[in-house]
């Protein structure tokens, strides 16, 4: 399964902090379960947002999201490889796009009793047993076809890739090379290379608190702090200042 899904994350927590967490968008798509007590997501404004126990994620860029975690927390995350939902659900993933979807209502009855089982686990190797049953079933109805596209879209060197070489790579037009790009991603490649910069930023600091910023705007390959700022304001809706590293989930 290894072209579709890139890896699993599993996650639990005694006790919530009583702190929402800031969400930062990330670049990738990801199918969540709660098996306990589902998290309070919060918009920009402090909005509650409905929450599922089980639930689709699209690619996101925009960030500063809040999530309030309960006590007795537990997260299972399926991550799927660039493109590997698409091929899952064929599906454009531009319904997705800054958004999520209760997954029973996409995906059936199916992924509801998976929901069910995991909650009844015993194990986290029976979590992972019965995930990979799923996927396995999933995958074997599959229609869509691998295209060179879904090996130039793993490539770590793709940020750094003009439009024109990734779509030579992916023996296709440029023109074609976006309208197979975005019913993959949900977004365009010129919007997910500046995300996938972006995230290195977020990274960076996190790893370098000290850093300056300066430091790091070169570092990660803006032209200036200018060019950051801009990212940082479409990104999360505020300037570096302003954002909440400490509570921030950054990965």
């Amino acid at each position: 399964m290894r072209p579709f899904i890139k890896e699993y994350w599993l996650l639990r927590l005694g006790q919530g902090s009583g702190v929402p967490l800031v969400m930062a968008p990330v670049p990738e798509q990801c199918l969540y379960f709660y098996p306990r007590s589902q998290p309070q997501p919060f918009d920009a404004t402090g909005k509650p947002i409905t929450a599922f126990n089980t639930m689709i994620m699209g690619q996101a860029t925009i960030g500063n999201t809040k999530l309030l975690v309960p006590n007795g927390y537990c997260m299972f995350k399926i991550l799927f490889q660039p493109g590997g939902m698409y091929r899952l659900l064929n599906v454009p993933m531009t319904y997705f796009a800054n958004n999520y979807e209760e997954s029973a209502a996409v995906l059936g009855g199916e992924v509801k009793q998976l929901s069910e089982h995991i909650c009844n686990a015993d194990s986290d190797t029976e979590v992972i047993s019965l995930t990979n049953e799923y996927l396995v079933r999933q995958l074997s109805r599959s229609k869509v076809a691998a295209l060179p596209i879904d090996v130039v879209l793993t490539q770590t060197n793709l940020r750094t890739q003009t439009l024109d070489q990734l779509a030579v790579a992916a023996c296709v037009s440029s023109r074609q090379f976006e309208r197979q790009f975005l019913e993959r991603i949900g977004v365009s490649p010129k919007i997910y290379q500046r995300l996938l910069r972006f995230n290195q930023v977020m990274n960076l600091r996190k790893q370098n608190p000290a850093l300056k910023w300066v430091d790091i705007t070169y570092h990660c390959g803006y032209f200036d702090p200018n060019h950051l700022l801009r990212d940082f304001k479409q990104f999360t809706g505020v300037v570096p200042s302003g954002f909440d590293f400490e509570n921030a989930v950054i990965y």
